[in-house]
């Protein structure tokens, strides 16, 4: 099964995840994510999560998906292919088309 790799992004400082978690695939990676959010979203309260992002990359260090705090409990799941894999992205349902695109 493939290692990934869950780095939390905000302003512009990333807290790199160098152990990774074995999962079958990219959707249990995501539902990983989204768990790890909800975990966390209480503690950030005061927090602008604008700039709030995990990036889930796999093995070879490419980001398969962005999975966006602020969108949080309004995930839209878009598959996508990339160079190493399926990927998506997550958007609110509502975003501007400008996020759609």
């Amino acid at each position: 099964m493939p290692r990934y790799f869950f780095h939390v992004v905000a302003a512009g400082e990333a807290i790199a995840d160098e152990v990774g978690t074995v999962l079958p695939g990219v959707r249990e990676a995501h539902a990983r994510a989204v768990k790890f959010m909800e975990q966390v979203l209480p503690l950030l309260a005061d927090e602008d999560l604008r700039q709030w992002r995990i990036e889930v990359a796999d093995e070879s260090g490419a980001v398969l998906m962005t999975v966006l705090f602020r969108a949080a409990g309004l995930w839209a799941w878009t598959p996508s292919p990339v160079t190493t894999g399926w990927g998506g992205s997550h958007v609110p349902r509502d975003a501007p088309s400008a996020f759609l695109s």
